[in-house]
């Protein structure tokens, strides 16, 4: 067997391959499936991007660039978020294109773009995680990035997130991929409470998409937890289209069934949004007569608990430079 295996070894690798070297040059992995855990290779590099992540993160909050759009080390940080954004998308797609394709990596990488874009830290403290006063000042950062690109490349990748958490395996929606979800809920109930869309009806939270009301016209409307396309990019860029999610599980390995009635929810129904993540944890468990993992079930009475809060305590939160 040792001898077999020896047979097999790529020459072209030598002995000294190093996590950096395939960082630096991931197509290295190409050749040697037989030799290393390529999985776990991925899985390393991916997180390999969440320390470079955080110092930027910590660089957009020590120059708070979302305030002083004048800042001489404004070019520098978007530069760093627009490269690292690159870098990670590219990576992304060789994830797509590996045989064996595991969501639970895609879903790190769409969490990873998620954070370039928003603060997690902000949108807990929005939450009520530190208190009422510090939610009134979270208000007035997010209600900024709420109108800003930064908040629609972050609901576009929180809303990929619901996606592939969709096609988890059963019983893997749990731990970090909880989170991740809670997060991407966070992040979109957020942006549904103040962004530019402030109708809010729960009661058409999910309407027929072959059945649009005048209100609710499906031309106006982008469907975000979908593949990229012209209409999501002309969203990303500003076009004044409604975002909303679709309730049906897409597979990226079959073709949708376009006898499937595809039913929305509106972002602008952000109560709506937590219901759907929520949901997504139910789902990844078949038995339904028995208990969620303890975090999975925390994670969402968290959710449960926002979505109970009523509209008039997000009223008060009034900026105190006003």
């Amino acid at each position: 067997m040792k001898s077999i295996y020896l047979s097999q070894i790529s020459s072209s690798t030598g002995t000294s391959l190093k996590l950096l070297d395939v960082i630096q040059d991931i197509t290295i992995l190409e050749n040697i499936h037989t030799e290393v855990d390529v999985s776990l290779c991925y899985t390393a590099i991916l997180y390999g991007f969440w320390s470079q992540i955080w110092a930027f993160r910590e660089s957009w909050k020590f120059h708070a660039i979302a305030e002083n759009a004048d800042s001489v080390h404004r070019l520098w940080i978007t530069t760093q978020q627009r490269e690292l954004r690159c870098e990670i998308e590219r990576f992304k797609d060789i994830l797509l294109s590996v045989k064996t394709l595991e969501a639970e990596l895609i879903l790190t990488a769409q969490l990873l773009m998620m954070i370039l874009h928003v603060s997690p830290e902000e949108l807990q403290r929005f939450a009520g995680k530190s208190g009422e006063d510090a939610a009134n000042e979270a208000f007035v950062t997010l209600e900024r990035w709420s109108n800003t690109e930064q908040s629609r490349r972050a609901v576009w990748h929180a809303a990929q997130v619901f996606r592939w958490a969709s096609v988890l395996p059963a019983t893997e929606l749990r731990d970090f991929y909880a989170i991740a979800v809670y997060f991407a809920a966070l992040t979109m109930w957020t942006y549904g409470h103040l962004s530019a869309y402030p109708a809010r009806n729960s009661s058409k939270a999910a309407k027929s998409m072959d059945q649009p009301s005048a209100s609710q016209d499906s031309s106006s409307m982008v469907i975000i937890n979908c593949d990229e396309s012209p209409k999501t990019c002309a969203f990303i860029a500003g076009r004044n289209d409604r975002p909303a999610l679709s309730t049906v599980i897409f597979k990226p390995e079959i073709e949708k069934d376009d006898t499937n009635s595809e039913m929305v929810i509106m972002l602008s129904d952000p109560n709506a949004v937590l219901k759907l993540a929520r949901d997504l944890y139910r789902r990844n468990f078949p038995f339904h007569d028995g208990p969620l993992p303890p975090l999975v079930e925390n994670m969402g009475n968290l959710m449960r608990d926002l979505g109970s809060l009523p509209d008039n305590r997000f009223s008060r939160c009034v900026s105190p430079i006003e």
